[in-house]
């Protein structure tokens, strides 16, 4: 039996939205993502190159993975810039010379660790 999974355009939701649409399939640009937890540093996955997290004060921070294993805030926008997908292409933009080899959304830890917030990753074909 296929079990069958409601697809959603990201250029039609905000990052607010994600929480509600945990299990959904997000598209953008052809690709597909399942909404949900981004990624697991205990099962070996790989963390994501570049993430949008939301932050206080209506913001978003755009943050790029850095050779010593942490996270860098490169960018911030403003909260009111959108729909995912409008967040996907600005984290795009950030690395334009790498290719996207898959993206992701859904909860993710805020800076401190102290809650989850809605967020995009992106997953490029960087090598360090």
């Amino acid at each position: 039996m296929t079990a069958l999974t409601h697809r959603v355009d990201a250029a039609t939701v905000t990052l607010e939205d994600l929480a509600a649409l945990e299990g959904t399939t997000l598209v953008w640009r052809g690709r597909t993502a399942s909404v949900g937890a981004l990624f697991s540093p205990l099962e070996g996955e790989m963390p994501p190159d570049l993430l949008a997290l939301t932050a206080p004060e209506h913001m978003v921070d755009l943050l790029e993975y850095q050779p010593d294993h942490r996270y860098r805030r490169v960018d911030a926008l403003t909260d009111d810039l959108g729909s995912v997908a409008a967040v996907l292409d600005r984290l795009a933009a950030l690395a334009p010379a790498e290719p996207v080899v898959r993206f992701g959304g859904g909860l993710e830890l805020d800076g401190p660790g102290l809650r989850d917030v809605p967020a995009v990753a992106l997953w490029t074909g960087r090598t360090w």
